[in-house]
């Protein structure tokens, strides 16, 4: 994460250099970085989670991790868009003046960059975790099985009542169910 935001926010400044008459290799390129730097992030942010949370909470603060990127992403286009058309005239918006729109990009960009300015020094508050641990969980195949030595059982017959039987491993009688399910 250390990386990927300064990446980011260099390459969100770069694209100040974009204007009409950029070549499309320079325009590929300038457009390669922060696309490098946002690329970094998306993994990173996501393991720094994992490391981060305790066992019980794991899969709860993945998906929360999940929903606010998602939320971030919803908000962040908006308030592009906002400052996009504030930026802009209403008589530009409405003639489609190009001249306007090109004028109004640098002021989304330069938006963009100070968040990730502001990402840069939010990473620089946060603390070192690994990811280098066991990952021991109550969930999962049971590998002992029940002490059954003191279980008393009953076995249900067509003919008669329920028996009682000593032992579990005793019991050998097939126990018919509604529907055809049987139970051993």
């Amino acid at each position: 994460m250390k990386s990927g935001w300064p990446i980011s926010a260099l390459g969100l400044g770069v694209l100040h250099l974009l204007n009409a008459h950029t070549s499309i290799v320079k325009w590929i390129f300038l457009n390669l970085v922060p696309g490098i730097g946002l690329g970094i992030l998306y993994p990173s942010v996501m393991l720094a989670v994992q490391a981060a949370a305790s066992r019980q909470y794991l899969s709860i603060s993945v998906t929360t991790t999940s929903f606010f990127r998602a939320l971030g992403q919803a908000v962040g286009v908006t308030i592009g868009g906002v400052v996009f058309q504030t930026a802009s005239s209403p008589s530009s918006m409405a003639t489609l003046n190009l001249g306007a729109r090109r004028r109004t990009l640098p002021i989304v960009w330069a938006v963009m960059c100070g968040t990730a300015v502001l990402g840069i020094l939010s990473s620089l508050l946060s603390w070192a975790y690994t990811l280098n641990q066991a990952f021991n969980t109550d969930q999962g195949i049971q590998t002992q099985k029940p002490d059954t030595a003191d279980v008393d059982v009953a076995i249900a017959t067509s003919d008669s009542e329920p028996r009682p039987h000593s032992r579990v491993s005793d019991v050998t009688t097939l126990v018919e169910m509604p529907r055809g399910v049987k139970v051993f």
